[in-house]
């Protein structure tokens, strides 16, 4: 199976509908595999920026991770303003760059630049993604795929990139059916703490509630104002919280 069209049947598997970017040559072969399938759509954006926060829209409307992709190089830089939001938002996106073929890489050679825009984008992306990482080995795709989905969604979530050389793109890939990412939660939640949470605000003289952008999920908001409506608590939220919390409930003071 080709490569691309591998990541393609991925995205049909997590039921994402729409991919955007912007045309470029080391992407070409995963466009072309988008143009044939009749359940993910690809959107062609005016403007890789566009593309990387149109997929962070759809994230949030969705409950799904937004996909954008663009080519190397130039393509690559200029998603990084959307990649940095949808960091600091905690949004999901997979990103997708398209990199030079493997055999004009410059890897550890001492030059700046060997193919024509070849761009190290995993290094500038690392610290505004939870994952970032180079696939010059198609072998390694499926597993790289799953890992980077489920760092994007465990715990507080962000995007992840993957750097995709187009020579990757373009070979074949042998399915395996037992290929799956594992790993150890790093957080590990302490519910012991809950009952004495509990006590200290109904100690609390006067309790205020701050909610913010962490309340923004699918899972988390009904929990949030199933709570305000019973505790009727005071509450407000931040800029980055609004949309959380029902604003017509009567302990709800509006924006801070």
């Amino acid at each position: 199976m080709k490569a691309s069209d591998y990541i393609v049947s991925f995205f049909e598997l997590h039921k994402i509908d729409f991919v955007f970017g912007y045309q470029g040559g080391m992407i070409t072969h995963l466009i072309d595999s988008l143009s044939k399938s009749n359940a993910v759509k690809y959107i062609q954006c005016y403007h890789e920026q566009s593309a990387a926060i149109a997929a962070e829209g759809y994230s949030r409307a969705t409950g799904k991770f937004g996909v954008a992709i663009s080519t190397s190089g130039p393509g690559a830089t200029n998603m990084i303003t959307g990649i940095a939001n949808a960091y600091f938002d905690s949004i999901p996106v997979l990103y997708i760059t398209g990199q030079v073929n493997t055999f004009e890489y410059k890897y550890n050679k001492n030059k700046r630049q060997q193919g024509f825009q070849e761009t190290d984008v995993v290094s500038i992306v690392k610290p505004i993604t939870k994952y970032a990482k180079m696939i010059d080995y198609v072998d390694d795709l499926q597993f790289e795929l799953d890992k980077a989905v489920k760092i994007m969604m465990d715990g507080r979530k962000g995007p992840v990139l993957l750097d995709l050389p187009m020579n990757i793109q373009r070979s074949d890939l042998i399915i395996d059916q037992n290929c799956e990412y594992y790993f150890a939660k790093d957080v590990i939640y302490d519910f012991d703490k809950v009952p004495i949470v509990v006590e200290k605000m109904k100690e609390a003289k006067k309790p205020f509630i701050i909610i913010g952008a962490g309340c923004l999920s699918n899972e988390t908001s009904p929990l949030v104002n199933e709570f305000l409506q019973r505790t009727k608590i005071p509450c407000a939220v931040s800029l980055m919280g609004k949309g959380a919390v029902d604003e017509v409930i009567d302990n709800f003071l509006g924006l801070i």
